[in-house]
């Protein structure tokens, strides 16, 4: 895991992205993380430090959550470099390479559906932006109740995913 770790902070260092811009937009990544962090460390059998609620919390567990929370933390990073460092046209033509050996495997049409899927990303990020901002701008983000603001932002941003999709599958049939 330390070799990990180092890696990771040399990526951070080749690609020039800047550890706080990296932290900052995956608060909600990282809950998920200590949620894994206390199942583990309440679910896992050991040595009980402690109880809460009846529930007997472990050196095993926190050992083991903090281990998985942390892998998850170096995939997510590791994911982040490779993505910031890597063109989408040498993702596609590296699919295009791996599937060529596999038989009834239509390569090409795969490469382009990974690299459509790539590529799809930074529209939803944008489109995802303009939701939040126009319902900003109309009061919207008063809204209290978590599942209204969830229902809120996915509704419009399926409907315009949809809608892209379908423009981008009409040009593709044009072509």
């Amino acid at each position: 895991c330390i070799l990990c770790l180092i890696w990771i902070v040399a990526g951070f260092r080749i690609t020039g992205i800047k550890w706080r811009e990296a932290v900052r937009p995956l608060s909600l990544f990282y809950l998920l993380l200590i949620f894994i962090w206390l199942a583990r460390a309440f679910a896992t059998a050991g040595e009980p430090l402690f109880s809460v609620w009846g529930a007997g919390v472990t050196r095993q567990g926190i050992y083991s959550g903090f281990t998985v929370a942390f892998k998850f933390f170096l995939i997510m990073k590791a994911g982040l470099i490779f993505s910031a460092s890597t063109r989408l046209s040498q993702i596609k033509k590296a699919v295009q390479w791996g599937l060529k050996p596999v038989p009834f495997l239509p390569e090409h049409r795969v490469a382009t559906m990974i690299g459509l899927a790539f590529g799809f990303i930074p529209v939803l990020h944008r489109q995802a932006w303009q939701i939040t901002d126009a319902r900003a701008a109309r009061c919207g983000d008063r809204i209290k109740n978590p599942v209204k603001k969830i229902t809120g932002l996915v509704m419009p941003l399926l409907q315009k995913t949809i809608l892209s999709a379908e423009h981008i599958a009409m040009a593709m049939e044009a072509r």
